[in-house]
């Protein structure tokens, strides 16, 4: 298919300085043969009103009660009737771009991710190459893998890998990747634009500005799955 539908699941929990910027990003695609996906995890704050607020006809919200990140994406993905599944993190923004060369580069693979910059007090950092090697996930300090929110797949990995863990709740984006690079027969396949299409931002009250708790949950994981990655390798 040479124009499939792209899903975008965006699970929001109280980002309403950020959601709106974020959303537009989507829609604003040069890429347009899309649906936006977004739950509300119980915010506290605007952040449905604002979502309510957008009259496009490719996005749909459902909300939840508090819960985690993982039961609000599991949720948006089950809503998903895309035959491409992608990420877009509730304070973060996609390049205008961003589908159009991901989809571009997916190819014949299964998952696809781009080079991603931070933006900090008001500084653009880039990141550097953020591709998937799956051998320096057989190192006891590789570098790691895609951005989360960068991530698009086929439905089809996302039905071989699973939903996202609802016990590795700090690092879920973390046990996906795991779980995807010990599947065989035949391997996940990955793709990569080295180009900076996502802008991952940091701020005060997000999940990652307490890193302890999902750093220690990916130290874990990666204690666990090497083993199985590596003897998956052959290294």
């Amino acid at each position: 298919m040479s124009d499939p539908l792209v899903s975008i699941l965006m699970p929001a929990w109280n980002v309403s300085q950020w959601i709106g910027q974020s959303i537009e990003s989507i829609i604003e695609q040069t890429y347009t043969n899309l649906e936006v996906i977004i739950v509300d995890d119980g915010s506290t704050d605007n952040t449905l009103e604002i979502v309510r607020g957008y009259d496009d006809p490719r996005i749909s919200v459902y909300t939840q009660e508090h819960d985690c990140h993982s039961w609000a994406f599991n949720h948006a993905l089950s809503k998903a009737t895309g035959t491409i599944i992608g990420r877009q993190d509730c304070d973060d923004w996609s390049h205008t771009e961003r589908i159009e060369k991901q989809l571009a580069a997916l190819g014949d693979a299964d998952v696809v991710s781009c080079r991603i910059q931070r933006y900090d007090k008001d500084r653009l950092i880039d990141l550097g190459d953020s591709g998937m090697i799956p051998e320096e996930f057989a190192k006891p300090n590789g570098k790691a893998g895609p951005a989360a929110g960068t991530i698009m797949a086929t439905r089809a990995a996302f039905d071989r890998v699973g939903n996202y863990s609802m016990v590795n709740r700090l690092a879920p984006d973390t046990d996906w990747l795991m779980r995807a690079l010990v599947l065989d027969d035949p391997p996940i396949e990955w793709a990569y634009v080295d180009e900076i299409l996502y802008t991952y931002r940091i701020w005060p009250g997000q999940a990652m500005a307490n890193p302890e708790g999902p750093n220690a949950e990916h130290r874990e994981l990666l204690k666990q799955y090497q083993p199985l990655i590596r003897e998956r390798l052959g290294v």
